[in-house]
């Protein structure tokens, strides 16, 4: 017995249809599973190597941070406290 949420009814092909469209577009919006690795890869030596560059201001500084920590959040990769700030 089906339930009915909406006032149509959906076949199982335009639900396969919609999700073929729903895939293609948040792999080219994502890219690829490996595309995703290697910017999180970039991004991260990134923060690992960060230091303030010859002639930048301290908000310079945190705004390139920041974009940075960011950017890794937006791929799905966060940081703890403790992971970004080492003694």
């Amino acid at each position: 017995m089906r339930t009915q949420h909406w006032p149509c009814t959906w076949s199982e092909a335009t639900v396969l249809s919609v999700k073929k469209i729903w895939d293609k577009l948040a792999t080219t919006y994502e890219g690829t599973r490996q595309v995703k690795e290697s910017k999180i890869g970039l991004l991260t030596l990134s923060c690992e190597f960060f230091m303030m560059k010859s002639g930048e201001s301290i908000k310079e500084m945190s705004d390139r941070f920041t974009n940075i920590i960011n950017n890794l959040k937006a791929l799905g990769k966060t940081y703890f406290n403790k992971e970004i700030v080492t003694p």
